[in-house]
């Protein structure tokens, strides 16, 4: 740019505005938050309907394992859109900043990530991609698929999400899925923390990976006890009258019994 840049601060951050008199790479001028070597990672579904990018430093992450989870996660999406029947346009990108602590502080817009570090990590193993209530990049995206709620509870936006996480990588390593659901019903007896799932993460007696672990559990029993192609149907009927308009969970309780067959 041929002029100064002109900054402007804004809650939580900075921004910088650049004129030019004359047509100008944006790379010239612009990082990747801050990154000016980043490696861009990019996979698409096969109709192009979602996209995952992953900007990250070469020297501190694992090129193979960052090309993995891209694809682990456009994998995902289709595999979200498949078993909800609905089909939303995602255009995702990460940008992996931080040191060699795998944190989970992120900063999000609609499309965008800023993601304090990944299994992509070098200190870490591909057995982070595996991990079925620990793979929080997978719950997140989950989210986007679970339907909207008229409470306060946080039953859909962390239980059904982990729920949805945990078939996506149950399809995946299906050698593992017992041993991640005898993990869960562990997590879910346990009496830490405190509060009970209604009061959802936004208590402080409550984490979003408690109420994550309960109430995926939740789902699970309720699969159980319809079975698994009665519960996909329950999922598919919530996806098409709920996806727009908030259920409530007797609303919800209605669809479960309405395959059911009774009470």
């Amino acid at each position: 740019s041929d002029e100064t840049s002109d900054t402007a601060s804004t809650e939580g951050m900075r921004i910088w505005k650049w004129n030019s008199s004359t047509p100008a790479m944006l790379s010239h001028t612009f990082t990747i938050c801050g990154i000016s070597n980043a490696v861009q990672h990019v996979s698409y579904s096969s109709d192009s309907l979602v996209s995952v990018s992953m900007y990250s430093i070469p020297g501190k992450f694992h090129q193979e394992y960052a090309s993995s989870i891209v694809r682990q996660l456009t994998d995902a999406i289709q595999f979200f859109s498949f078993l909800t029947n609905w089909q939303p346009v995602i255009k995702r990108s990460y940008a992996i900043v931080g040191d060699a602590q795998l944190e989970r502080t992120v900063f999000r817009s609609p499309s965008f990530v800023i993601q304090r570090n990944s299994p992509a990590n070098t200190r870490l193993d591909s057995s982070a991609l595996k991990r079925m209530s620990r793979n929080h990049w997978i719950t997140e995206l989950a989210r986007l698929f679970s339907p909207m709620y008229d409470d306060s509870t946080a039953l859909f936006d962390d239980g059904f999400a982990s729920y949805l996480s945990s078939r996506f990588l149950a399809s995946l390593y299906p050698s593992i899925e017992k041993e991640e659901r005898l993990s869960s019903i562990a997590n879910t007896l346990s009496f830490f923390p405190a509060g009970i799932i209604s009061a959802g993460h936004r208590e402080r007696l409550n984490t979003d990976e408690a109420i994550g672990r309960k109430g995926g559990y939740f789902f699970m029993m309720l699969e159980y006890l319809l079975s698994r192609p009665s519960f996909d149907k329950v999922i598919g009927s919530m996806s098409e009258h709920f996806s727009n308009t908030p259920v409530s969970i007797a609303e919800f309780q209605k669809l479960c019994e309405l395959e059911y067959g009774s009470s």
